[in-house]
């Protein structure tokens, strides 16, 4: 479980690595270059570096990613369209029905192989 003040931390903490990753992105990589890695990398430092700082925090990063993922989900869903995909982008399509068919397929085997679930 989470507290208010637990989400407003772990957003304060979250906006606060955003902004430095996109930050040192622009002082020390090329134009152009997206801040998502570097960003990801000074989040995983910090994690590591000061754990008795982010583990409490963890129960409302989960609450705080998890709403996040679904209004994102929301939000492309609702403006996507499978037919314009398929005129516009056919590879696309294809590349995105590929990774989910694998995806699929690795938690199937995983899930009758490894976990011994039984199947349906």
């Amino acid at each position: 479980s989470f507290t208010l003040s637990s989400l407003a931390m772990a957003a304060c903490i979250a906006s606060g690595l955003v902004t430095l990753g996109g930050i040192l992105t622009r002082v020390l990589l090329p134009t152009g270059t997206s801040s998502l890695p570097l960003t990801s990398i000074l989040t995983v430092l910090a994690a590591t570096l000061v754990p008795t700082t982010f583990a409490p925090l963890r129960p409302a990063g989960q609450a705080l990613g998890i709403l996040l993922i679904q209004m994102f989900f929301a939000a492309s869903g609702a403006a996507g369209s499978i037919r314009l995909v398929l005129q516009q982008a056919p590879s696309l399509f294809a590349f995105s029905a590929l990774q989910i068919a694998v995806h699929f397929a690795v938690l199937l085997g995983l899930g009758r192989r490894l976990f011994r679930l039984p199947a349906r």
